[in-house]
């Protein structure tokens, strides 16, 4: 499937970046995302969100069944 991430539709960068894009006048130091169409960078971008979400998901119950159960009170 590829690697999964919240910033699907947002600019590439680093701190080079960063700092390159402080002395930049012209303003396209960005590279970002490309797709074939506006609905293909929604779906994409709604496939990793969604992806994302189940992964949160997964991790929480992994971390809830590997917790020593509640002893109850008496």
């Amino acid at each position: 499937m590829g690697t999964l991430n919240t910033t699907f539709l947002t600019a590439d960068s680093s701190f080079l970046t960063g700092m390159g894009s402080s002395v930049n006048l012209a303003g396209n130091f960005y590279g970002f995302n490309v797709s074939a169409s506006p609905s293909e960078a929604d779906a994409r971008a709604m496939q990793s969100d969604w992806s994302m979400v189940g992964r949160d998901i997964s991790d929480a119950m992994i971390q809830v069944v590997s917790e020593e159960p509640c002893l109850k009170r008496a």
